[in-house]
């Protein structure tokens, strides 16, 4: 195949093909050398399933590229027929050669990494043995775990601990053989398989500890700990991660210190009753949102584990995410020298905690005299709140 803008007989060296991974959600979470690498390609190969109309890496992906970027769509079924599945291989393996021996470049783009659980790894290992001359490049992606550890302030290993990444797919004695032999874990594809997971983890005496995420940086993203939050049913961009019992982690470090006695109890008279209470993502630090505490909502909150105000509008106590189901779970709450300022740490449950939709209530920003929306959006309020 000779490339329009070659002369007659002259023909191009073959491209070479990107295996990108776009990371977990986030178009900001692309790497720079993948970003350099878009700028570097004519053709995006965008795998769906042959279900779905459209591909969640190339949305992903589509602030970095150009207008006019050429799209082939490569369709791989969601099927475990292993003949089936290396015909769509090798079929997807011949669309790619071609773009490549026209002397174009093209980017197969993947979530996550391209070579974690990743449909990138069958064609690349299709291609080296059907066109075993043509140049591939490697970019690796920050998977959805490093994220969810992130967004859950979740040390996945330290010290001499290990690190397992399991499929969820497996039955559930699978599953209990592997959780045995790790001191962290990751279940991945945790989407079809919930009660098998649930169960071996139970019996693991992991089920306290784990860090449910779902579709992070997406809409209707999702974090929750304890596997008692876990959905009925996980939507399919769903994890788990599960790290060492905290009961393990101190047994095998150093002795705490002996805390000296301290005073922790607001000093609701200065306010009237009331304090602020300003809430912040425990893993990053971002600035939510602020509300105010009466006596009865700071004890609310120790008790139940979720953030719990005061609404000054409505004069009523006001559980945090009681109607959308955005809870704000409290992994710890500070208190200010002159103990009448409040914050807490969380972890936002569905993402924004702003109840237009935002990410944190503060989303306007001005700076060098422009004023600008500074966080994202992740979910429409008329159709959260019906």
């Amino acid at each position: 195949m000779k490339p329009e803008h070659l002369s007659e007989g002259v023909y191009a060296a073959p491209g070479i093909l990107y295996g990108i991974g776009v990371g977990p959600g986030a178009p900001d979470l692309i790497s720079l050398r993948a970003v350099a690498a878009l700028r570097d390609v004519q053709v995006i190969l965008a795998a769906a399933s042959t279900q779905k109309e459209h591909s969640l890496a190339l949305s992903i992906a589509l602030p970095h590229l150009p207008p006019e970027m050429e799209i082939l769509r490569l369709d791989f079924p969601m099927i475990r027929d292993k003949d089936k599945l290396e015909q769509a291989w090798a079929r997807n393996a011949r669309k790619t050669a071609e773009v490549l021996r026209s002397g174009r470049n093209a980017a197969f783009l993947t979530l996550g990494d391209p070579l974690i659980y990743s449909t990138f790894g069958y064609l690349m290992e299709t291609l080296r043995k059907s066109e075993p001359d043509l140049r591939l490049c490697i970019v690796p992606g920050i998977t959805s775990y490093q994220e969810a550890a992130a967004r859950t302030g979740t040390v996945l290993c330290q010290g001499d601990e290990n690190l397992l990444l399991i499929p969820g797919i497996k039955d559930e004695e699978s599953l209990a053989r592997d959780l045995a032999l790790a001191d962290s874990a990751v279940i991945l594809k945790a989407y079809r398989n919930r009660e098998a997971i649930c169960r071996a983890l139970e019996a693991s005496g992991r089920g306290k500890d784990v860090r449910f995420a779902s579709r992070l940086g997406l809409e209707g993203e999702r974090t929750a700990r304890g596997l008692e939050n876990v959905p009925e049913k996980p939507h399919y961009l769903s994890l788990l991660l599960s790290p060492p019992p905290n009961d393990r982690r101190h047994a095998q470090g150093e002795t705490m210190p002996e805390q000296p006695n301290i005073n922790f109890n607001p000093d609701f008279a200065k306010g009237g009753g009331l304090l602020p209470a300003v809430a912040q993502d425990a893993s990053t630090g971002e600035v939510l949102m602020l509300a105010y505490m009466n006596e009865e909502s700071f004890q609310k909150t120790l008790e139940s584990g979720e953030a719990h105000y005061w609404s000054r509008s409505r004069q009523s106590l006001w559980h945090k995410g009681d109607s959308s189901g955005h809870v704000q779970k409290v992994v710890a709450l500070r208190l200010d020298c002159d103990s009448d300022a409040i914050v807490l740490l969380i972890e936002q449950v569905g993402g924004a905690a702003c109840h237009e939709g935002y990410r944190s209530c503060f989303s306007r920003e001005w700076r060098e005299g422009r004023v600008s929306q500074c966080c994202p959006r992740l979910f429409d309020p008329k159709e959260v709140y019906k």
